[in-house]
């Protein structure tokens, strides 16, 4: 397996096999494939001076609080963004614990391993549906918390280059994780009108979709 270490931290290629298929001899086929669910991302400080992260973490003391995590114990911070609630954790999981800190935003991977640091952390570029596989891959059968903050965070609401928001004018891009995908403003010049309401629908339980898409 390729090895994708960085520096100090460990930055993981996690694989896990296909969760279903529709047919006996496609599952059978499909038993030897791995598929990437842990892409490798780079801790480097980037070339284009990046600004300070913006969000702030309102829940800290009660992180904490219902967590209630010790000294060599193992959580997760799925959605781990600028790393706030991941200092809280790992604060009360050293000496000798481990913090498996997943987000989908590569550049909110990057401030976090950054902020939070190196020691008994494990920074992983995947999204938190995938966090059984990504368990596996890290050998962690059990763990004593989980933390998923959902939501999009100040940041991505602050960098004009990821669309998110009414009050800076940019490109629609709408991605969370920007390494992969279509953006926003190409699919809208691609799909149909029609195509495009069901999507607004689906995902945006918005009544008033075809309106929006014509």
């Amino acid at each position: 397996m390729p090895n994708y270490t960085a520096n100090s931290s460990h930055l993981l290629k996690v694989t896990a096999r296909p969760r279903s298929t529709r047919s006996p001899s496609l599952r059978k086929a499909a038993a030897n494939v791995r598929i990437s669910l842990c892409r490798p991302f780079s801790r480097k400080t980037p070339t284009v001076v990046e600004p300070p992260p913006q969000h702030v973490p309102v829940l800290p003391n009660e992180t904490d609080q219902w967590l209630q995590l010790k000294p060599g114990g193992t959580a997760v911070d799925g959605t781990v963004g600028a790393g706030g609630h991941a200092l809280t954790m790992l604060s009360k999981l050293l000496p000798g614990g481990q913090l498996v800190c997943l987000d989908r935003d590569d550049q909110a991977l990057r401030r976090a391993s950054h902020a939070v640091g190196t020691e008994g952390t494990t920074f992983c570029h995947a999204n938190y549906a995938d966090l059984p596989e990504v368990l596996q891959e890290l050998s962690v059968a059990t763990v004593d918390g989980i933390l998923l903050d959902l939501g999009i965070s100040s940041d991505q609401l602050a960098d004009r280059q990821r669309g998110f928001s009414f009050h800076a004018d940019g490109p629609l891009d709408l991605r969370f994780d920007m390494s992969g995908g279509e953006p926003a403003w190409k699919l809208l010049n691609r799909l149909s009108a029609e195509h495009l309401a069901d999507l607004i629908y689906e995902h945006g339980e918005e009544r008033l979709s075809r309106r929006i898409a014509r």
